[in-house]
């Protein structure tokens, strides 16, 4: 048991879980949410970064795998009523889409041209992919234009994790950008003072590398709380 916890990472499992996490809580505020399935969610979130970190270990991969097949087709018998409609095959097929681009990144890399593509996929899966799927799965309908915003937002953050090495400038571009987009986001919003809770996270990112996993998530679970404010 020892040897699991060890091998899996907190810090990774907050990158991939904040936009999960947002993506139930915007649906959530549109009163459009299954209890069921955002745990399912959650859940597979888990279940599915096991698959990564234990890529070195066979067994606990095998048992991974298996339970993210599970706990994926109970999260489309749940969201959907059956495992055998169009809807299960797309949110089964972006799952599998999912996990071969975390899978097959490689942290640790500067941002440059070079590389340029890569932290664009990376930025790509961690936010619109992962919240929009999140989204797609808790109101069966495709999320608007308009959630690009804050989606682009949590990408670019889970960005600036990955992006080691590089000049501190461009670190804290990232991250601005990042807050940039929430902040459009908000603005078009009905306006709400509640809507810009997610600046409180701002000094987070500012702390160190190593907690910035922990700032995207914080960052994103203030987010999704200050459109679900008026609902308390």
């Amino acid at each position: 048991m020892t040897s699991i916890i060890k091998v899996i990472r907190p810090s990774h499992l907050c990158i991939l879980t904040a936009g999960v996490i947002f993506g139930i809580m915007i649906s959530a505020a549109g009163f459009q949410i299954d209890l069921k399935v955002a745990l399912l969610l959650l859940l597979s979130a888990f279940a599915l970064q096991c698959v990564f970190d234990f890529s070195d270990y066979v067994w606990y991969r095998r048992v991974a795998v298996a339970l993210t097949v599970a706990l994926v087709c109970a999260m489309a018998s749940c969201a959907f009523g059956t495992v055998f409609s169009i809807e299960s095959f797309v949110m089964m097929a972006t799952v599998y889409f999912m996990s071969r681009i975390v899978h097959g990144y490689s942290a640790g890399r500067v941002l440059s041209r070079r590389h340029l593509a890569d932290d664009m996929l990376t930025a790509l899966f961690y936010g619109p992919v992962v919240v929009y799927f999140s989204h797609f799965v808790c109101t069966h309908t495709v999320g608007t234009w308009l959630m690009m915003l804050p989606s682009a937002a949590i990408g670019i953050l889970a960005l600036s994790h990955h992006v080691e090495g590089g000049p501190k400038a461009v670190d804290v571009i990232l991250v601005l950008t990042g807050f940039a987009f929430m902040t459009a986001y908000s603005c078009l919003r009905m306006y709400d003072i509640w809507h810009f809770l997610y600046l409180l996270s701002l000094p987070l990112f500012f702390i160190g590398k190593s907690f910035r996993p922990y700032a995207v998530l914080v960052f994103s679970v203030l987010a999704g709380a200050g459109f679900l404010v008026f609902l308390l």
